[in-house]
């Protein structure tokens, strides 16, 4: 087994405080939280080789700063001007960076101001030929995410997993690698740090200013996977098994089609279970295994791909793959989200008892889903069940 910790570079407005981006979010649909969850003072996340002479630095959308730095000028550590061109992508901003002349450290100038940054060497070798699995995660309990691993090495032949950490605060990233390395089956951990803000959730008609994630997806699919086998974009609360037991791995290899989504439904524990944070970390996957009666597909899909298949200029987002809608939306795959697995930071136990006592409070029935429990409970059954009682 390999594993690596990453740290990107940043370029950022931090020392400017009279420079930020501005919120495109009218005030009249701003939460209370937005201002202090939105981004206004990252320019690039981190800047990445392509293939030749070229780079990529990826970002936040520029926005209000579209005047002020769209037109910045890229140097080599030299003084040798780069060729760069800024593009617009969904809740991203990209520099293309040509005639690199192959250096690592370059500065971007731009209204009197200097910064550096550096051109990180692709890492697609890492995980070349391997069946990997990504996701971003803040603070999620390390059983949990160990669980999940487990599953998707076990079920699925998942070989290799990319870890963005955003911003935890209970633990720290090689905690996180030292859980991983636990799981056997994978044969590639790398751990980002990623230390960004996630940015405010949508509002009814925005959903505008998360910028995060889609960095991660941009970030992901240029410095890591562009080599991988399959990739498979999956949250830690998120367990995709077909029907029929098959795995990911099998199903792709005989499949002419380079993506698959798949849609989700909520997975519950007991009506009378109650969130206690006091308890969380006794709650695992396995304790919860009762699905709605009848099943309502109502989670939005996540997806897995090929990418030796599909054109990587194509954008990663985070239930859909550009240009594709959901023309692989399928139903032999399905998603189960957890609703009992939330970090349980402040503000976050109501929507977890909400989520749990759904069933109850609206007069719906619960089953107990056959397939979870066939083909997921059993690798995870290593103790006792925490919540066995019937609904």
């Amino acid at each position: 087994m390999r594993s690596m910790i990453y740290t990107p570079f940043a370029v950022d407005l931090h020392d400017q405080p009279d420079i930020s981006r501005e919120p495109p979010r009218p005030m009249e649909h701003r939460s209370e939280a937005y201002d202090q969850s939105f981004d206004s003072k990252t320019l690039i996340y981190d800047t990445v080789q392509l293939n030749g002479d070229s780079a990529l630095a990826i970002g936040p959308p520029l926005l209000s700063l579209s005047q002020l730095v769209e037109t910045a000028m890229f140097l080599t550590d030299g003084g040798k001007v780069m060729t760069s061109q800024y593009m617009k992508r969904d809740r991203l901003g990209l520099f293309s960076l040509k005639r690199t002349y192959n250096t690592s450290s370059i500065k971007m100038k731009f209204a009197g101001i200097e910064k550096s940054a550096r051109i990180q060497t692709s890492l697609t070798h890492l995980f070349s030929g391997r069946k990997v699995m990504f996701t971003l995660s803040r603070n999620n309990n390390l059983q949990w995410i160990e669980d999940w691993a487990r599953f998707y090495a076990v079920h699925h032949g998942i070989d290799g997993v990319l870890f963005y950490d955003n911003f935890s605060d209970f633990y720290s990233s090689e905690d996180i690698l030292r859980r991983l390395e636990k799981v056997a089956g994978l044969k590639q951990i790398v751990v980002v740090n990623w230390p960004y803000k996630y940015g405010p959730k949508g509002a009814p008609g925005f959903w505008d200013s998360d910028f995060c994630q889609y960095g991660v997806m941009e970030h992901a699919k240029r410095l890591f996977l562009g080599d991988a086998d399959l990739v498979l974009n999956c949250d830690v609360d998120e367990i995709i098994i077909a029907q029929d037991g098959i795995s990911l791995a099998e199903h792709l290899a005989q499949s002419s089609r380079p993506i698959m989504q798949f849609p989700g439904f909520w997975i519950r524990g007991p009506r009378d279970v109650i969130f206690d944070p006091k308890r969380s970390e006794a709650f695992r996957h396995r304790d919860f295994i009762y699905a709605d009666e009848p099943t309502n597909l109502a989670c939005k899909p996540k997806w897995a791909l090929r990418p030796k298949d599909i054109d990587l200029n194509k954008q990663w987002k985070v239930h859909s793959i550009e240009g594709a809608g959901n023309r692989f939306l399928q139903d032999h795959f399905l998603l189960r989200h957890y609703a009992a697995l939330i970090v349980p930071n402040l503000g976050r136990v109501e929507k977890a008892n909400r989520r749990l006592q759904a069933a109850a409070s609206d007069g719906r029935k619960t089953r107990i889903d056959d397939v979870l429990q066939k083909y997921a409970i059993p690798i995870w059954s290593d103790e006792e069940i925490f919540y066995a009682q019937d609904p």
